[in-house]
């Protein structure tokens, strides 16, 4: 039984390029079938005229006729000859004329139904997006009230415990002052959380002459030289790379992903940073042990949190890796996390312009 599993936490809306092409290769399809449709009704037309005016005011047809006839319409020639002989029965002219508009209404039936299907295909594709984007806004108001009810509380537990942290001691301080430092970086997230759902991740064009100098800046700049130490970096030097996200939403995703490979794995962890064709691809990899398929089927979600023990004994609030996939989102790119055995990848793709 393997243990491999990906799963996107950037999945687009409906109104991206992709969807863009679909529409306009919809509308494609539906004006080649109209154009297919008036190409047979002419060939039906021109086919079926010949006919009447080859047996009009007659009583018998050639063999080559009566062979034609049969070639492109067996049926009629079943009607309007008789038996196997060169005869035509009476009023073969107004068969022929019935025969061409039945030929037509079952090409226009056809028709019809062919574009039912695309239009139905299509509407359904419509219904689930807005099916999708009303559960994503309900679950957004909800994460809303939920950060903004729980705001005044951690306030008053910030004063009580600054309050108290000048005659502690002990282990009692050690307690005050990581309660503090959690709530602030809670704080911090519920702020993001509701620029998330406010501002486009994508307002802005980040500048980055060096993809390996942003990410050594970075990493000076909120880890220490501990974890600085596990840390191994394989990123180009040049060329010079024009993001497509705001910076503060590029150095937000860098920290959260770093941060989360560092506290979940106890050995080294990898940053490779690759740019391709408008690309801009940054990896980062860390040994953890086996994750069964629900539990990685929720990771990402909203507030969730494994249950196991390596994971419940460290700090987190279930809310970093749900904001980076909302920002890789909004910026038009793409959040992927990967678990092949006891490997977790997380791989981030965003655009350049």
């Amino acid at each position: 039984m393997t243990d491999s599993y990906r799963k996107t936490l950037s999945p687009h809306t409906l109104f991206t390029g992709t969807t863009v092409l679909m529409a306009l290769s919809l509308l494609a399809v539906i004006g080649l079938l109209f154009w297919w449709h008036r190409l047979i009704v002419h060939n039906l037309d021109t086919q079926y005229h010949f006919f009447r005016t080859q047996v009009e005011g007659r009583a018998n047809v050639s063999a080559a006729l009566a062979k034609y006839i049969r070639t492109q319409d067996e049926k009629l020639a079943n009607i309007i000859l008789q038996g196997k002989s060169l005869k035509l029965v009476t009023g073969a002219e107004k068969i022929i004329s019935e025969r061409l508009t039945n030929r037509r209404r079952m090409v226009l039936y056809e028709q019809t139904f062919f574009i039912f299907l695309l239009l139905s295909g299509h509407l359904f594709i419509i219904y689930i997006y807005f099916r999708e984007r009303g559960r994503r806004k309900a679950t957004e108001e909800i994460v809303l009230l939920a950060t903004h009810e729980i705001r005044q509380p951690l306030q008053s537990l910030s004063l009580a415990l600054e309050t108290v942290e000048p005659v502690a001691k002990g282990k009692s301080l050690k307690a005050i002052t990581d309660g503090l430092a959690e709530i602030t970086k809670l704080n911090e997230l519920i702020r993001w959380l509701a620029r998330s759902f406010t501002s486009n991740a994508k307002s802005a064009i980040t500048v980055l002459p060096s993809i390996r100098e942003y990410i050594g800046q970075r990493l000076e700049a909120d880890f220490s030289v501990g974890d600085r130490e596990r840390i191994e970096l394989s990123a180009p030097q040049a060329p010079a790379c024009r993001a497509a996200i705001d910076e503060k939403y590029l150095r937000f995703l860098l920290r959260n992903l770093i941060e989360n490979a560092l506290k979940y794995s106890v050995g080294p962890i990898s940053i490779i940073a690759t740019l391709g064709r408008k690309r801009l691809s940054i990896i980062v990899e860390n040994q953890t042990g086996t994750i069964g398929r629900q539990q990685f089927a929720k990771i990402g979600s909203v507030f969730y949190r494994s249950t196991e023990s390596n994971v419940q004994n460290k700090s987190g609030f279930g809310l970093g890796l749900y904001l980076c996939g909302r920002i890789a989102r909004a910026a038009h790119g793409r959040l992927l996390i990967e678990h092949n055995r006891q490997t977790l990848r997380v791989i981030l793709t965003l655009r350049c312009a």
